[in-house]
């Protein structure tokens, strides 16, 4: 055997040899062979069984098939290893049901996510058992039970929607506007529009009725309202004045008129007889009052003590975590004055963990600091891939610019160029050969037809005729082709935002995607990016010069991952058929 060849290539030559060549070796290669080959002809089986099943179903038959689910349990913290494989096939579940399906994009999107830095999450251990303090919306809790249950802020207003827009709207009694008299110079409801109100108002509180009962109802033993009030007594004096029928019950109009669940409960407990002593949730002693197998305490606290009470605990506190509390000359001379240092990092607190090179091309290219400053202290809407049945109902949507650019990359990414360049001087046999490449990607669910539709082959066909392409083919034909690589690079957070008193310690992690690079044959790499954008001539100048920076971090990132010598840095312009070249 050739003993320079690396481990893959060893099993690959033990693999592929003749029955001659397995007698003249010994039997230790003999036993290797038949291990090499059952593992071999396995993954064939799973690859042919991941283009005929589902994702999910097909990652949950591996995990089975291979003992593995089996074997993970039997390792330290064995259930929790099964459940992040559990949690690891729903997620496989949930993207099944995007429009990018297969093993293949699959495996894309973990790389993205794991490009972005961020973490998928590991499967939660807790039990409903479990000795803790759950925190929870009402309609969170819905089906659960807690021995204990707090509902916070009871006095809290119902959120009523306003009433003051032009047109009211409801589901099962139509519309109700806001009449507007041009002469008069006047507006008001009209009948339909103050009934529309009312209608929803009623059906709001009803809500909150429900929301009401449900919070009731999640504690096994014992349940605690929490309210802040001015004047307690005077508060309890209306409580107990609300108006009854002859049985006792409290009028409907009472009810209605309330807007917290306060007044809902004192309303009704205000009047209950005194039953004896019991202890609260605290374990203190109070007095509690009742009705048949209900009891109920009432203990008020003075604003004070409670103040008193939180400012202990914050000076406990204190004693744990550095204080940022200083006091100033000017202030020396006020008794108890106290005033809060600035937070030294907080220009870079405001600032993301993570930036791609995309990003960061819009903050160098921003005309003046105030349109980058707020980029990730602003609440904004991402650009949202278009369903799948958009663009397969009988009026289709056409792709964004976005979404063909990444379709376009996609085929790039994964085309034959050693057998497109084999073919450039015969235009047919290569609009052939690149229509069966293009068609087998549909075949694999890796491209729908409709994304398939997009793909502007004529691009491609004019790429393959060119020098670059010709570098780029005999690059991948001895192995030293890269492309779609993710990049992670750490660089200084000053860089990117200047003159905003950053400390020049603060990195940040600087994150994209490569379109194509090689190593020549001197060593060094050649670095080339693919641009879609449609590029007129009079902004020609303008466009190119954008993407330099881009191009310069990529280059700066791959010097110092890989420690060679970036050499040529280009774009390619698909629009148009221009190579560009960077010093």
């Amino acid at each position: 055997m050739d003993k320079d060849l690396d481990i893959y290539g060893l099993l690959d030559k033990l693999y592929e040899m003749d029955q001659a060549e397995l007698d003249s070796l010994g039997k230790d290669y003999q036993d290797l062979r038949l291990r090499v080959v059952d593992f071999m002809d396995q993954i064939g089986v799973y690859r042919r069984m991941s283009v005929l099943m589902p994702l999910d179903e097909f990652i949950w038959f591996l995990l089975k098939d291979t003992g593995y689910y089996a074997y993970v349990g039997g390792l330290e913290m064995g259930q929790h290893r099964q459940n992040n494989l559990i949690l690891f096939f729903e997620r496989a579940r949930s993207f099944e049901k995007t429009s990018f399906k297969g093993l293949f994009n699959f495996v894309n999107y973990i790389d993205r996510v794991k490009t972005r830095g961020s973490d998928m999450g590991e499967a939660k251990e807790l039990s409903e058992d479990a000795n803790v303090v759950r925190v929870m919306t009402i309609h969170k809790s819905k089906g659960l039970e807690f021995p204990l249950v707090i509902v916070a802020k009871a006095d809290g207003k119902f959120n009523f929607r306003s009433s003051d827009h032009r047109l009211s709207l409801h589901q099962d009694m139509g519309f109700g506007p806001k009449i507007i008299d041009k002469v008069k110079r006047l507006s008001f409801p009209s009948m339909a529009k103050l009934y529309i109100d009312k209608k929803m108002e009623l059906e709001q509180e009803a809500e909150e009725m429900r929301l009401l009962y449900v919070a009731m109802t999640r504690a096994k033993e014992k349940l605690v309202f929490f309210a802040n009030i001015d004047d307690f007594s005077k508060q309890m004096d209306e409580w107990k004045s609300k108006a009854r029928d002859l049985d006792g019950n409290i009028e409907d109009f009472e009810i209605l008129k309330s807007r917290t669940y306060l007044d809902w409960i004192m309303m009704s407990i205000a009047k209950l007889e005194a039953r004896g002593k019991a202890l609260d949730a605290r374990g203190q002693e109070y007095g509690y009052i009742g009705y048949r197998d209900t009891n109920w305490i009432i203990a008020v606290e003075d604003r004070l003590r409670v103040f008193k009470r939180a400012k202990d605990i914050e000076s406990r506190l204190e004693t744990l975590l550095p204080s940022q509390l200083v006091e100033t000359k000017e202030e020396k001379s006020v008794p108890g004055h106290i005033s809060v240092r600035p937070y030294h990092f907080q220009a870079s607190a405001l600032k993301p963990a993570s930036i791609s090179v995309s990003e960061v091309k819009k903050i160098i290219e921003a005309e003046d600091q105030t349109q980058y400053e707020n980029m990730y202290m602003s609440r904004s809407i991402p650009d949202l891939k278009t369903p799948a049945f958009m663009h397969r109902s009988e009026s289709k949507l056409s792709f964004s610019p976005g979404e063909r650019g990444t379709i376009f990359h996609l085929v790039m990414e994964l085309l034959d160029f050693e057998g497109l360049y084999a073919l450039r001087d015969d235009d047919r046999n290569l609009k052939d050969k690149l229509d069966a490449d293009l068609e087998a990607l549909v075949d694999k669910n890796i491209l729908r037809p409709e994304e398939l539709a997009t793909v502007n082959r004529k691009w491609i066909t004019d790429f393959v005729k060119t020098p670059i392409f010709e570098r780029l083919s005999q690059a991948s034909g001895q192995g030293l082709l890269h492309r779609e690589t993710a990049i992670d690079y750490n660089i200084s957070l000053t860089e990117i935002y200047k003159d905003e008193s950053i400390d020049e310690t603060e990195r940040i992690m600087l994150v994209g995607i490569v379109d194509a690079f090689f190593e020549d044959q001197d060593g060094d790499l050649v670095l080339i990016d693919y641009k879609t954008d449609y590029v007129s001539r009079d902004r020609y100048g303008a466009i190119v010069a954008r993407y330099k920076p881009q191009l310069d971090l990529y280059a700066r990132a791959l010097e110092d991952i890989s420690g060679k010598r970036v050499k040529e840095k280009y774009i390619y312009l698909f629009s148009v058929g221009d190579l560009v070249s960077y010093d």
